[in-house]
């Protein structure tokens, strides 16, 4: 497969050997064969690069009420779509509140070179069930849209 998953990550986007062992070894760890491993991570490839320029994101947090958002470092873990961002936390009940805070979900708009690709892709192998967008430097850079108490 070695081959096989460096041609591919090297006509989408440049990752070292190394990295892309690493990927290869994600896949194993999720006991999925070479086959599923070179697919997927086309399809994930392809899913990032047809990301637009200017991308809005969504992330559930749960705060306190005295505590206030770090505007500076919005956090590096977001998904694109917010039905599904909602339904996971509603479905696993974390949303209702609880010893961690209220939740809030914050809206974001950032550029495509501000993800993470590496740990992004990393993610969508180890949790493919997130969908989640990983961000550079704690979303450092992010233009915060909103911010609704769910």
């Amino acid at each position: 497969m070695g081959l096989s998953l460096q041609r591919i990550l090297n006509e989408q986007i440049t990752l070292s050997p190394a990295d892309t062992e690493l990927m290869y070894d994600a896949y194993k760890q999720m006991g999925l064969s070479n086959e599923w491993a070179i697919e997927d991570l086309q399809s994930l490839l392809e899913w990032l690069n047809g990301l637009p320029d200017t991308i809005i994101l969504y992330r559930l947090l749960y705060i306190d009420e005295d505590k206030e958002i770090n505007k500076e470092e919005l956090g590096d873990h977001y998904s694109t779509n917010k039905e599904e961002l909602l339904y996971n936390h509603h479905n696993k009940g974390s949303i209702y509140g609880g010893h961690w805070g209220d939740p809030v979900l914050l809206t974001v708009k950032i550029k495509k070179d501000q993800i993470d690709i590496f740990n992004t892709l990393h993610n969508n192998i180890m949790y493919p069930h997130e969908q989640e967008i990983t961000l550079k430097n704690k979303g450092k850079g992010s233009e915060l849209i909103d911010v609704s108490l769910i």
